[in-house]
């Protein structure tokens, strides 16, 4: 099938074998129906390629899909398939499920191979980032899913010792605080309500709630990019040899629509090959407050609790804007860098008829707290809501 991605370099371009979790579900007798669209190389948070075109959002087509996994993401969200699968290295299964309304599940890191995966690479820190997951109109259905993408590795998330909802803690933010919260653009209050709804619901339910208190966020952009610099080894969209001005001069040409690549691609390759404009010093530092972060989250976590967090700080962006909101994606993003599995919950629609939600986030391997209370809020709150009504006799 399809192996484009997007791009017009690889344009004819067919997949000479499946990915391992392809290859798992249609084992268990899923039957492939498409590939879907994507951005140039997965590289941008809007599905815009010269390959697909533009892919619009099901709940208003003035807006984007989301990206990469945007195709997969529209698809779920107006209802066209059961389920589908995105690669998440910077929240590419996350906010295509925030924009479209529909549930998305990233895996721990390294839970499932990025074998025949494109783009990927072979460093450690690429397969802790970069995971194959789950969308889905169901949060029921994420676990089972999940279970038989991850083949052998499955025993990893001890889904045969099941965990009540009423015995998980719950942790939540409603974006990022002091200095670094005033420096990000601000979460939208329907999407703090939804937050806090959630909270509302299970806490009278007897669970455990309160507010998380995780010191290591205040330097979030400059761990979440600093981590996307180090993939070195990444497919890149132009030559090794490329300079930064060439690559400045063809981004010039891409606003004008005279370049063969897409600008938010271009965007994407400057950021990583000026190391998000950081030292090679300030790289290792902020590699070091990452890993003290994850250790941070993972104590205050336990193996019994959860945080519920932004998964990004508004709903579905108009058509060309994600260049701009390049800031937003450490929402995301971070969670790529530390390895911890999240979801994405739907929680209804806003005054404009946009769907919000937020994330949740576990401790490593703890999947199926994060599983196991999308499914309580799907219960609560009925999860996807279909973007066009329908009259039924």
């Amino acid at each position: 099938m399809s192996f484009v991605v997007g791009s017009l370099q690889r344009d004819g371009m067919k997949a000479q074998r499946d990915s391992i979790p392809v290859e798992n579900l249609k084992s268990a007798g899923a039957i492939p129906l498409l590939v879907s669209a994507n951005p140039e190389y997965c590289f941008s948070i809007e599905t815009n390629s010269y390959t697909n075109g533009k892919c619009l959002n099901p709940y208003d087509a003035r807006r984007t899909c989301g990206g990469s996994s945007g195709g997969e993401g529209a698809l779920n969200g107006s209802g066209s398939t059961l389920f589908g699968i995105g690669s998440d290295i910077a929240g590419s299964i996350r906010i295509p499920s925030l924009f479209n309304g529909v549930f998305g599940h990233k895996p721990t890191g390294g839970l499932i191979p990025n074998t025949e995966v494109f783009p990927s690479c072979d460093s450690e820190e690429c397969s802790q980032y970069l995971q194959t997951g789950v969308i889905s109109r169901f949060g029921s259905d994420l676990g089972l899913i999940l279970h038989i993408m991850a083949g052998e590795n499955a025993r990893k998330l001890e889904f045969v010792h099941p965990i009540e909802t009423k015995d998980i803690k719950i942790y939540y933010l409603l974006g990022f605080s002091g200095l670094n919260g005033i420096l990000h653009h601000g979460v939208t209050a329907e999407i703090q309500i939804a937050i806090l709804k959630a909270v509302k619901c299970l806490q009278q339910s007897g669970l455990t709630t309160e507010i998380a208190k995780i010191k290591g966020l205040e330097n979030s952009t400059e761990i979440a990019f600093s981590g996307i610099a180090r993939l070195r080894q990444l497919p890149l969209l132009m030559s090794e040899d490329t300079s930064v001005k060439q690559l400045l001069m063809e981004l010039v040409k891409s606003y004008c629509k005279k370049s063969k690549y897409t600008k938010e691609g271009l965007t994407f390759e400057l950021l990583r090959r000026t190391n998000a404009f950081m030292t090679p010093e300030k790289l290792m530092k902020y590699k070091e407050e990452g890993q003290k972060l994850k250790e941070e989250i993972i104590n205050v976590l336990g193996n019994d609790g959860v945080l519920f967090f932004p998964t990004f700080p508004v709903p579905a962006i108009h058509h060309h804007t994600s260049s701009l909101a390049q800031w937003a994606i450490d929402y995301s993003l971070l969670f790529n860098v530390l390895g911890l599995p999240c979801t994405h919950i739907p929680m209804g629609l806003d005054s404009d008829g946009l769907s919000v939600g937020f994330q949740i986030v576990a401790a490593p391997f703890k999947d199926k707290l994060c599983l196991q209370v999308a499914g309580a809020l799907e219960m609560a709150f009925g999860g996807w809501t279909t973007p066009v009504k329908h009259e039924f006799a």
